[in-house]
């Protein structure tokens, strides 16, 4: 065809689904199907046209030319491919095509079973087929680019490498056996908390042996051939390394030389495997043999998605070794560890007089889309070049912080990058809307409603949203706007005053007989029901940019009696913040029944769970809320939100005192009691204690600190057998 450039990808994209012809075409490239792949025969393709969209689809048919081309084949087949594989656009798609497949089935490590399976066919050779993959991989790897990390401006000055496990590293190593009690260790070796026995040998990286010296004899170290050889197939390999600052690390590499298998484990998870079976033991061997001359390149694997791992400090890379068979004659493990980090790398920031801001950055292929942040909207990518993108971001008036995620062909966020817009646009007065109550899990149906013919409590669901503004949201503003997710609904021509609610019902009918006389209801919702264990609904302006994305639940910071209960979700301040509207400690229940249509009055200062009440549980949500140092929650009226106002609330509002666990007004040893037994000091895990368990200084853990600040205010009580009061140093020392 005749077609280039803009017009063939306009063309393309029109006709073609290229997620699924871009898959189609990278598995007929691994496979080096020699007729529909490099010749173009037409019948070697099943083609489908989906009937919601008519865009046509390739479905794989009829490939038994599999492995007819040579491992260094082209990778984009014929001419006519070629010419739309070429276009950035997709040619960054196919690469991501391939990378993910040979990252899931198109592996030695998984098709080996399969090789396993079909040995007894005859004429089918499976280690034919494992060598030809291997060879067709690495062609395929050694044409992708360079790793490069997810950035906006892809400004690569700024990235150190830094080798995490030197070359060659400490290694601690154990073949486990019956009698050194490896085959009851399970995973426990791998963290970091594991205490090595003497039983461990120590020595450096490689790790290995071979019978007869060889290949692998310039890259072993530490020889293991009397205490692997004959005895056991897997040998296990413990690697410290220190991180200074895991905030840092934006990209994360293994790079592994072994022969035949491994499995890796980051800080006690296990990160990768090759040639492992599915359920590991003590005494496993690898699922396939590895040729030597592959075994001394080091395979690189992306372990980017798993710095999350990293701690400050000590970390380790625990391998266990898999050897083809106990008694195989030779073996090798030679793990390095490289990090990319960004440290001190500038937040960008952009200034602009519009509602969208485009950005320019750079990424691997393995990034499929780009979302962002905080929301579930998937942003239209203009691929420059295989690795550099060109994305448009809807941004709200004035200056905010936003977030790039980087999402891999599994959905998986693997990379995010933080940006602050500054936009002087005017702000339109339909960013006044809010979604301001939900009824997900309504009360099941009365006997009325039941006669009525509406049997499902489902029918019932509502929302409801408002404006919350001062000015009046036009009809011209509103009509198109439409939910993007969660439901299936857009706004009809209506005009929206301040302060004015409107509901949208997943049942006309029943909403009306449930809620006789209600103005509010402007029309009925389709696309599914409200999902009773929370979802995320997101709701569109006429032109498609995001208004509103909420993310609600059924558990955590969210109200409860929502959840069947009879009650709704009703947002407490109209004035939220649209990026604090999926914070369940925004929200509070309704009255049984909900109030739809209606607004609530929440006028009680401190009552943040708006229940009319100020208790423990309102103290709970402030410590939660104090890090945000939102002035909108302040109580004390400084116009801050600090630990003065968690001192306002227990003195002020709840007229206690500071140390008071169980809120009965004194701080005394019964308060001491309670918190010690609930066994929370000094927990190894953060962010459990409450205040009821002596968290008293709203930092989510109970630890000595504690314990200073309220002796430190004066507030125990003697109890009536005279116990001593102790000094803030005597506190200290004696928790020290």
């Amino acid at each position: 065809f005749s077609l280039t450039g803009d017009a063939l990808e306009r063309a393309v994209a029109e006709v073609l689904d290229m997620d699924n012809w871009t898959q189609t075409f990278a598995l007929m490239s691994l496979f080096g199907i020699g007729d529909a792949y490099s010749q173009g025969n037409p019948h070697n393709l099943n083609l489908y046209v989906r009937p919601s969209d008519d865009k046509v689809l390739a479905l794989p048919w009829d490939w038994d030319f599999v492995f007819s081309q040579a491992a260094t084949a082209a990778l984009h087949g014929n001419a006519n491919i070629g010419k739309i594989l070429n276009l950035p656009q997709y040619e960054h798609l196919f690469l991501g095509q391939l990378d993910h497949l040979m990252n899931t089935v198109f592996n030695r490590d998984y098709l080996s079973r399969w090789a396993l399976h079909l040995g007894s066919v005859h004429g089918f050779s499976g280690a034919s087929l494992l060598n030809s993959m291997d060879s067709r991989s690495r062609y395929v790897i050694s044409k992708l680019p360079p790793r490069i990390p997810f950035m906006i401006g892809g400004n690569e000055d700024l990235i150190t490498e830094t080798t995490l496990l030197d070359d060659p590293a400490e290694v601690a190593v154990l073949v486990p056996t019956t009698e050194n009690g490896g085959d009851q260790l399970g995973i426990e070796w791998t963290t970091t908390q594991f205490v090595e026995t003497a039983d461990w040998i120590q020595g450096t990286t490689g790790v290995g042996f071979e019978t007869s010296p060889s290949t692998f004899a310039s890259l072993i170290q530490l020889d293991v051939l009397e205490t692997m050889f004959g005895q056991n197939g897997s040998i296990y390999m413990r690697l410290p390394f220190e991180v200074d600052n895991t905030a840092d690390v934006i990209q994360l590499t293994l790079n592994m030389r072994f022969d035949d298998g491994f499995v890796a484990y980051l800080n006690g998870e296990r990160v990768a495997a090759f040639n492992a079976p599915s359920d590991i033991a003590w005494n496993s061997v690898a699922s396939a043999s590895r040729l030597n001359s592959d075994a001394v390149k080091p395979l690189a694997i992306d372990l980017t998605k798993y710095r999350h791992l990293l701690v400050p400090g000590q970390n380790v890379l625990a391998i266990q070794g898999l050897n083809r068979s106990a008694n195989h004659s030779d073996a090798l493990f030679y793990p390095t560890l490289v990090a990319r980090s960004a440290a001190d790398l500038p937040i960008p920031e952009y200034s602009t007089n519009e509602r969208q801001v485009t950005l320019q950055g750079s990424g691997w292929v393995d990034v499929k889309e780009i979302r962002l942040g905080g929301t579930s909207l998937s942003l239209p990518v203009k691929w420059n070049s295989a690795t550099e993108w060109q994305v448009t971001v809807p941004v709200v008036s004035g200056r905010h912080d936003y977030e790039l995620q980087a999402i891999d062909f599994n959905g998986d966020v693997i990379a995010s990058q933080p940006f602050v817009v500054d936009s002087s646009a005017t702000r339109p007065a339909i960013d006044q809307l809010r979604i301001s109550e939900i009824m997900y899990h309504p009360a099941d149906p009365s006997a009325a409603e039941l006669a009525a013919g509406f049997t499902d409590a489902d029918d019932f669901e509502y929302i409801e949203l408002t404006n919350a503004g001062s000015t009046t949201i036009a009809a011209g503003e509103l009509v198109g706007a439409s939910f993007t997710a969660g439901i299936d609904f857009t706004f009809p021509s209506i005009e929206l005053q301040p302060g004015v609610a409107v509901v949208v019902a997943k049942n006309a009918n029943a909403f009306n007989l449930r809620y006789p006389d209600n103005s509010a209801l402007i029309g009925a919702f389709a696309g599914g029901l409200l999902d009773n264990g929370g979802e995320r609904l997101t709701l569109a302006d006429p032109t498609g940019l995001p208004l509103i994305d909420i993310v609600y639940d059924d558990r955590g910071d969210w109200p409860t009696a929502a959840d069947g209960a009879g009650s709704s979700l009703e947002l407490i301040d109209l004035a939220t913040a649209t990026n604090e509207l999926s914070n369940g400690l925004r929200w509070r229940a309704s009255v049984p029944g909900g109030t739809p249509g209606t607004l609530s009055d929440n006028a009680v200062l401190g009552d943040y769970n708006g229940d009319s009440l100020i208790d423990g549980l309102d103290l709970e949500i402030l410590c939660r809320l104090l890090p945000s140092g939102n002035s909108r929650d302040d109580l004390n009226g400084d116009g801050v939100l600090d630990a003065q106002d968690v001192q306002f609330m227990v003195v002020n509002l709840l007229h206690s005192v500071l140390g008071d666990a169980n809120l009965d007004g004194v701080f005394n040893s019964a308060d001491l009691v309670s918190v010690f037994v609930a066994g929370l000091y000094e927990s190894s895990l953060p962010g459990t204690a409450t205040w009821a368990t002596g968290d008293w200084n709203c930092d989510g853990s109970f630890t000595s600190s504690d314990l200073v600040a309220v002796f430190a205010a004066g507030s125990y009580t003697l109890g009536s057998r005279g116990e001593l009061p102790l000094s803030p140093a005597a506190v200290e020392a004696a928790f020290a």
